[in-house]
């Protein structure tokens, strides 16, 4: 399952400061509001990866 802070830790990792910028200026500099964004955001993806549950998922998100 994604969470918040799986989504959190990839824009820290992946993002220019560019867009990290204006990320955080649509959410008006608000880190709740910017919480909120990457909550909905590991909600969207939990529901995508439900509804393509297959044992293939399966196996690629879990460790050995």
């Amino acid at each position: 399952m994604i969470t918040q802070k799986d989504i959190h830790n990839a824009i820290v990792e992946s993002y220019s400061p560019a867009q990290k910028a204006y990320l955080a200026m649509q959410c008006g500099n608000n880190p709740e509001k910017i919480q909120a964004v990457e909550e909905c955001a590991a909600k969207a993806l939990n529901i995508a990866i439900k509804a393509l549950n297959n044992a293939g998922i399966d196996y690629l998100n879990k460790k050995i």
